[in-house]
């Protein structure tokens, strides 16, 4: 019996109690870096605006043409320099890329409701894909379908 209990004595390994509970903290730590990770709390910020817009139809300069103008109803956020707006149109229309016209804006420095863009020459009866996008992070701030009418 006394051989057996010389044997407890010895510490050269660690406790089993204190291994679990390195385990778990090791797999909670790991558990936490990838839900950061995923999530996406870890990078940097990709805060792309929104805003939504109302179109109105002109006629163009020829009959089977039409003009559209977008204007800005709102948008989610007051700091996006209208420089860093650009309107995509898929097929291009007549006049080659439209640009943003300051409609609120004091000097015409930051995005904001009443500001619009006109399209003009689209062909009738084309779709046409009109996006908004904002350069900062290349995501889209508006998109809309148009079958020019």
């Amino acid at each position: 019996m006394k051989n057996v209990f010389m044997m407890r004595k010895k510490k050269d390994a660690v406790s089993p109690v204190i291994a679990t509970i390195l385990m778990v903290a090791i797999t909670v730590v790991l558990a936490a870096v990838l839900y950061v990770m995923v999530m996406g709390f870890g990078g940097g910020s990709n805060n792309t605006p929104s805003a939504s817009m109302t179109y109105t139809k002109a006629a163009g300069s020829a009959a089977t043409l039409s003009n559209y103008t977008f204007t800005c109803a709102s948008i989610s956020s007051t700091s996006v320099p209208i420089a860093d707006l650009q309107v995509i149109c898929n097929p291009a229309p007549g006049s080659g890329t439209a640009t943003w016209t300051s409609g609120s804006s004091p000097a015409g420095t930051y995005a904001a409701a009443g500001d619009h863009f006109t399209l003009t020459d689209l062909t009738k009866g084309t779709t046409y894909t009109i996006t908004v996008k904002y350069a900062t992070t290349g995501g889209a701030v508006y998109s809309l379908n148009l079958v020019a009418a």
